[in-house]
């Protein structure tokens, strides 16, 4: 006996109901896929830090000096310790180059500048993580006093940032700090604005000197030592923002 086919109000009532279910399906699957690249950005901050760990270690407690050449960037420097250094430097939710300077969705980039630190005309870097430059041993700028540069100056490792999400290759972040005019990764306002970023919904991961990684709500972000001079618990003001859709 024949099977009798469906008819067009049949088909119409099952394309509703797959239609329905993947409305209903889309929100967790995107919250699915922010996690993973929550997770994965984690454990790139993990590796880099036991890769600056290694570092540290073999110049005998020295944090790597503050020179603005190609071969003592970070990221160059660190390759002898890690060989994926290159795969590792890129946040899942920042895996895109921007324009020079990064974003909360973008990487910052070395292409547009030839001859620079970031560009030996070869070759040029890229990224979506910056490092504490308050960890170096030699000032670049701000209070000689504030410099950690050897581990024997970390008395609190875990509450001591070395690399985090950001949208540039470094800064020194102080509790003076204006106030970036949003939390998207603002060019105007340097140090706080290149941490403050709305990365991971409203908050960024990063790696600390006792070799965790965690997630960091921006409004936290006075809760952790980044200098020697640093007012852990002061004050702390951001632009409002309640979209969560980055990630």
């Amino acid at each position: 006996m024949r099977r009798k086919a469906f008819t067009l109000v049949e088909l119409l009532v099952v394309v509703s109901i797959i239609s329905l279910l993947l409305l209903l399906l889309t929100p967790s699957l995107a919250r699915a896929r922010k996690m993973t690249r929550n997770v994965s950005c984690r454990s790139n901050l993990h590796q880099i830090q036991l890769a600056m760990t290694q570092y540290v270690q073999a110049a005998k407690g020295d944090v790597f000096r503050y020179y603005l050449t190609f071969d003592t960037f970070w990221v160059n420097l660190l390759r002898r310790f890690n060989g994926n250094i290159d795969d590792l430097r890129l946040c899942p939710s920042a895996a895109k180059e921007g324009s020079g300077v990064g974003s909360f969705c973008t990487a910052w980039t070395g292409r547009y500048s030839p001859g620079s630190w970031m560009n030996n005309n070869t070759r040029f870097i890229y990224g979506s993580y910056g490092f504490n430059a308050w960890l170096h041993p030699n000032p670049g700028r701000g209070p000689q006093e504030y410099y950690f540069g050897q581990l024997d100056k970390i008395r609190t490792p875990n509450m001591v940032p070395a690399y985090l999400d950001a949208n540039w290759v470094d800064g020194w972040l102080d509790h003076t700090d204006p106030p970036p005019p949003d939390r998207r990764g603002s060019t105007t306002v340097p140090n706080l604005a290149r941490f403050a970023i709305k990365r991971h919904g409203q908050s960024i991961n990063g790696s600390f000197m006792d070799g965790s990684a965690r997630n960091i709500p921006l409004d936290d972000l006075f809760q952790i030592q980044w200098s020697l001079g640093f007012q852990v618990g002061a004050p702390l003001i951001l632009p409002p923002d309640n979209d969560d859709s980055s990630g």
